[in-house]
């Protein structure tokens, strides 16, 4: 305890002859009285471990119908679950152990840096699904964007955490999240980008954008193409505009990702299937400041725009994996992710 601060317990009025002092409840000298309500004290001879500090706080959670935050032994999946009760939410012990297992994988793979941020869209309630699992490339590290996906006009009924409605939908017009990443944060041509989502009938429509349809942005965008059947095909728009042959379809419950490798052709991937055959070459501005956003693009003469309807199961954004080991490797913990959560 410090010695300029108010705390529980201090020296004064309850005697404890074999520790040589004595101690006042509630308040530090004759300031800082404690104003609120106290159920329980309890007082011990020496410093608690972590341990016995859980067990502690387990009796006082039981006595007092207190619910805890479930526990984690990733670090990563510790903290989104802390920041998600910070925020408002809450989170089942089954879908904490699920996220435990995604970053498990994750740290396994040796992959942890290549996120600089991370949303599996799940806990219970908005207030859980907005929190990203990561915010840059390490935990201890600078964190990047928004402490949240800054929503709107999402609303409760628009979310489910499992199931075969398991993520967010989108409505095509006004609904999206602002990440407050910016495009700046990794330099020219060495990014990914990937969407998991459940396709919708979503004509030329955004998942992850930082700017769309206008020179030096870059895109990840759904195109259900009436001549195709309206089946998914995805777009990507860089410097110069968009590819010049659409990708092959992809149908069913879908994934996407998009690599800007620093080589050509750019790789795109359907459901973790190279589609990189068709895309022609195009780039990005390192200086362009724009904030990426999800489920919509910013074009700044319009304003937001290019909403999509899909439901969106989870996002990531951050550096180019470098192998295809890497990539499976993300693919295979977002597929068990998604099976715990009995999104298949």
């Amino acid at each position: 305890m410090g010695t300029n601060t108010p705390y529980l317990l201090t020296a004064s009025s309850v005697n404890f002859s074999s520790w040589g002092a004595t101690w006042r409840a509630f308040s530090y000298g004759s300031s800082f009285q404690f104003s609120g309500l106290v159920a329980e004290c309890l007082i011990y001879s020496g410093t608690l471990q972590t341990a016995e500090r859980n067990t502690v706080e387990s009796y006082l959670a039981r006595k007092w119908g207190i619910a805890l935050p479930p526990t984690a032994s990733n670090a990563d999946a510790q903290s989104w679950i802390d920041r998600v009760y910070l925020n408002g939410g809450t989170v089942s012990t089954s879908t904490a152990a699920a996220v435990n297992a995604f970053c498990n994988s994750i740290d396994a793979a040796g992959i942890r840096d290549r996120f600089y941020r991370l949303n599996l869209f799940c806990g219970t309630g908005l207030s859980a699904a907005l929190v990203p699992i990561y915010r840059g490339p390490s935990l201890g590290g600078t964190q990047l964007g928004n402490t949240t996906d800054t929503n709107n006009n999402f609303v409760s009924g628009d979310y489910a955490e499992t199931g075969a409605s398991g993520g967010l939908k989108g409505n095509g017009s006004t609904k999206f999240l602002a990440t407050g990443l910016p495009m700046t944060f990794l330099g020219t041509n060495k990014i990914h980008l990937c969407s998991f989502y459940q396709p919708q009938n979503d004509f030329f429509r955004v998942h992850i954008a930082a700017r769309y349809n206008v020179p030096d942005a870059v895109a990840l965008e759904v195109n259900y193409n009436g001549t195709d059947s309206h089946r998914p095909r995805n777009t990507i728009f860089g410097t110069g505009g968009q590819p010049g042959n659409h990708l092959s379809p992809i149908t069913g419950r879908a994934s996407v990702l998009l690599q800007f490798t620093g080589t050509q052709p750019m790789e795109v991937f359907g459901r973790n299937v190279d589609l990189a055959n068709t895309i022609t070459a195009a780039s990005y501005s390192a200086t362009n400041t724009t904030p990426f956003y999800i489920f919509a693009g910013d074009q700044p003469s319009v304003g937001i725009t290019g909403h999509a309807a899909a439901r969106i199961e989870a996002y990531s954004i951050g550096a180019a994996f470098t192998s295809a080991a890497q990539r499976n490797a993300f693919h295979n913990a977002m597929s068990d992710f998604r099976t715990a959560l009995s999104r298949t």
